[in-house]
């Protein structure tokens, strides 16, 4: 039989419960993000202060917005309804009392916003003595999310659960055999974490062979090996890029409408997860790239200097962020070239950079194209407005036509010949690729490309057997 709760008060925790997401970490995210220096020499000295005092300092130093928090949609609702109904809720959480007050503002759904002040921490059995003490004898419920809650839900007269772990669940049922109410039910964080690791981008990662199929080495085993590794190195150091620009662009995503779906974006996974495993796969990469020698690690090692850069400063600048996704992708060969002790042709580099140049316009002409359905002026988190549409475009065209016409140049070039015993056959996949290109370009267009354009191309069917077909003329032509 149930009990009625309608005169019960209803304690809502609030990291982790009402949002997916815990300030706490967002906030370090933050100073990570805009101001470096407090986060590296601050931050140590308010830790040594206590916790209370150290989240104080962090709430009047960072400016979170509350208004993106990604919500637990099902209890939310549920509060709503329970409200209506006549019952009464209070947002209590550890994050500081001036966060939670902002959170309960929002939402306007609570009758009281409690939180840690400068001096007490409210977090485990310090919370519950501060339900106890406003409650008196009257019995309360509480939702919360984490083990730390596991007191509180005791001592409650119901117990909610919310994005809440098999493993504490199991904790609670050992302990009592009151009724729990789950909500918000998290999903697999493994699944998770290796969707946010992006495997579907390692397809880009693929360039890295290009050296070894340019430099007649693919029957070598000792070169395919050494490629393989360089591949595998790249996809952890690559891997870790994206965490933590996933990480540091987390408010811009949950004002993209598909970058909110990222696991990080969304909440469905911790930011400690990201936090956590991205020095250990640089670590790894890194390992793993130092079997194939300095050249390959210097590579690396620009190339991850590179994305932090990009991550941190330069994707905010009108065309620059284009020019420097091109240069990675132009790095991707470098790193394949050290990979194997060759030397990176100037022809590849230069025919590298202006494909991939356009392509990275292409990619800003989709988002852009996107922001302008959605009715907005600008791309939030970059330089780019809908005004600049057409001249992205043609720059992106042009660029492209520049690489279509240097690997033309390229075909005749007299070291070409040496090389391959039937080189007019590479005037044909020089046709090819112009062919993919400006198809390309046709599909963005006509708004048939809501991706990342070197995805599409990699995925696309008619893209493949082109691609099938470029590696059996190259055969031919050797």
């Amino acid at each position: 039989m149930n009990r009625d709760t309608t005169n019960n008060t209803l304690f809502v925790d609030m990291d982790g419960t009402l949002f997916k997401s815990d300030l706490l970490f967002e906030s370090l995210i933050w100073l990570l993000r805009n101001d470096l220096l407090t986060l590296l020499f601050q931050v140590p000295f308010w830790l040594l202060q206590g916790k209370a005092k150290f989240k104080q300092n962090l709430a009047n130093k960072v400016s979170l917005n509350i208004e993106t928090q990604p919500l637990s949609e099902q209890f939310t609702d549920y509060i709503k309804r329970e409200v209506e109904r006549g019952r009464r809720a209070v947002l209590i959480s550890a994050s500081h009392e001036s966060v939670v007050r902002k959170a309960s503002a929002h939402l306007d759904i609570f009758i009281d916003a409690i939180g840690t002040d400068g001096i007490t921490n409210l977090k485990g059995d310090a919370k519950l003595q501060h339900i106890l003490h406003l409650c008196g004898p009257q019995p309360f419920s509480y939702a919360g999310n984490s083990k730390d809650d596991i007191p509180i839900w005791l001592a409650a007269d119901e117990i909610i659960c919310v994005n809440t772990s098999p493993s504490v669940i199991r904790k609670i049922k050992r302990k009592t055999e009151s009724k729990i109410l789950e909500f918000d039910s998290p999903s697999n964080p493994w699944k998770t974490f290796i969707r946010s690791l992006r495997p579907h981008q390692w397809l880009k990662n693929s360039l890295i062979f290009l050296p070894l199929i340019l430099s007649h080495q693919l029957l070598s085993f000792k070169a395919l090996l050494n490629t393989s590794v360089g591949f595998i190195s790249f996809c952890f150091v690559a891997s870790a890029v994206y965490l933590l620009n996933d990480l540091i662009d987390i408010e811009n995503d949950r004002n993209h409408p598909e970058k909110i779906k990222r696991p990080f974006a969304s909440g469905n996974l911790s930011l400690t997860w990201g936090m956590i495993t991205v020095p250990i796969l640089l670590l790894a990469g890194f390992a793993v790239g130092h079997t194939l020698g300095n050249q390959f690690m210097k590579a690396l090692l620009i190339y991850w200097l590179l994305t932090v850069f990009y991550s941190f400063f330069l994707k905010r600048f009108f065309l620059l962020d284009a020019l420097i996704l091109s240069v990675l992708y132009g790095l991707r060969i470098v790193i394949g070239s050290a990979a194997i002790n060759v030397d990176t042709t100037s022809w590849l580099l230069n025919f590298t950079l202006s494909l991939f140049l356009g392509l990275a316009f292409l990619k800003r002409y989709v988002e852009l194209s996107n922001q302008r359905k959605l009715g907005n002026t600008r791309f939030i988190g970059r330089g780019y407005h809908i005004k600049d549409l057409r001249l992205i475009s043609c720059l992106g065209v042009i660029s492209n036509l520049i690489s279509v016409v240097i690997f033309g140049f390229y075909i005749t070039a007299g070291e070409t010949a040496q090389l391959y015993e039937n080189f007019e056959i590479l005037w044909i996949i020089n046709l090819i690729i112009a062919g993919l290109l400006f198809r390309t370009w046709r599909l963005a267009y006509s708004g048939r490309i809501q991706e990342d354009p070197v995805l599409f191309v990699l995925s696309d069917r008619f893209s493949q057997i082109a691609s099938v077909m470029c590696g059996a003329l190259i055969w031919l032509a050797i």
